[in-house]
């Protein structure tokens, strides 16, 4: 709409930025003055600076693209009254918010949109960057946002924050672009820089401040165990992430081991321990995730059952007692007989592993493979 827009009524002049201003103050006028269309008349006229013809506000709060009246019902309104027009959409309020102020092109600019009112209302912040202006007078300019939120790159991955990208539309269409993405340092580095928060990073607690002592040897800072590495992960979200492969690994030897007909309840519990082991989680949160997987894999039920049972831990065989020493009898020893020669013997053969001993020494192997590799390459 052209700016330095202008109405007039009550005998004062106001300088509005939009046709929507100039409906919602001559509504806001009509209804707190309580008059009627034959005492304040039908509606008011928007003018632009040089006092031509914009649009006409009816008394009802309509705007019209002519002059007259439209008293032979052919015309459409221009725009609804206030109180007619449907609830503002996510796309309207972010174009609404962009026109607010002015914005500088080909920057990144820091803009938070509220949608819906009352309980409904939502907010979302973003960074949005205009990369030119508007060109034949015909389209909105298209808009790129970016928007830090919890989401999860695999659907078997813990949630955490990725870096989402969207575009406006000159048709006031929102549109993703790409596929969301793991935020880099700069991408954490520029949201705080706007004001805004990474979701799931935890507020860090003021320190209390301590008295005065006597000057003592400086210790090195402890680990910061919410420090995040290259790819934005803390220390909890590497832990659980190592569970999970873990999970999905054991899960899928059970369940191939089922489908062959070569599952062997015995082995379950001692193979999860050695998983544990290796992967440095606890046996038990393996044991529950592991657990939670078969219960969601759409096993048959008795074969679920199966693995329940051999999952239980009150159920896992007791290790053998030692046998009692034998009680030592003193007696005069008998004449020693000649030494017979020694037969000769083959060493003896290595104990079978069993599946679970199997499997982690295949992860062994494949982990060293995977450092020469890196180490040739």
């Amino acid at each position: 709409m052209p700016a330095g827009l202008r109405v007039t009524f009550g005998g004062k002049t106001y300088e509005v930025q939009s046709v929507e201003e100039a409906q919602a103050k001559w509504v806001e006028f009509r209804d707190r003055s309580g008059a009627g269309v034959s005492e304040i008349g039908n509606g008011i006229r928007v003018t632009d600076g040089a006092g031509r013809f914009v649009a006409r506000i009816s008394y009802n709060g309509r705007a019209w693209s002519t002059e007259d009246d439209g008293r032979g019902g052919a015309e459409k309104p221009l725009r609804a009254a206030p109180d007619e027009q449907q609830p503002e959409t996510r796309e309207q309020a972010i174009r609404r918010t962009w026109a607010s102020a002015p914005r500088p092109v080909n920057q990144w600019t820091p803009m938070t949109v509220s949608v819906g009112e009352g309980d409904a209302r939502r907010s979302n912040d973003m960074l949005v960057i205009q990369r030119k202006a508007r060109g034949d007078g015909q389209a909105d300019s298209v808009l790129t946002m970016r928007v830090l939120r919890m989401g999860r790159l695999l659907a078997s991955d813990p949630p955490e924050p990725l870096m989402f990208t969207f575009k406006l539309t000159g048709e006031n269409k929102v549109e993703q672009v790409g596929r969301a993405r793991v935020p880099t340092a700069e991408d954490i580095a520029q949201w705080e820089g706007a004001g805004f928060t990474v979701p799931g990073k935890k507020a860090e607690a003021p320190k209390p401040a301590k008295p005065a002592e006597e000057s003592k040897p400086v210790e090195a800072p402890a680990a910061d165990r919410d420090a995040q590495d290259r790819q934005g992960l803390r220390e909890e979200d590497r832990r659980a992430r190592t569970l999970a492969s873990a999970a999905e690994e054991l899960t899928s030897q059970i369940q191939g081991d089922i489908a062959e007909n070569d599952f062997a309840a015995d082995e379950v519990m001692p193979g999860l321990r050695l998983f544990a082991e290796q992967s440095k989680v606890p046996a038990d949160e393996l044991r529950q995730e592991v657990l939670t997987r078969i219960r969601k894999s759409g096993m048959k039920r008795g074969d679920i059952k199966r693995v329940e049972k051999a999952l239980d831990p009150t159920k896992e065989a007791a290790p053998k007692p030692s046998p009692a020493p034998a009680v030592e009898r003193v007696s005069t020893p008998p004449a020693p007989a000649p030494a017979p020669e020694p037969a000769p013997t083959n060493p003896p053969a290595p104990a079978a592993q069993t599946r679970p001993e199997r499997l982690i020494e295949l992860r062994k192997r494949q982990s060293v493979l995977k450092q020469l590799l890196e180490c040739l390459g």
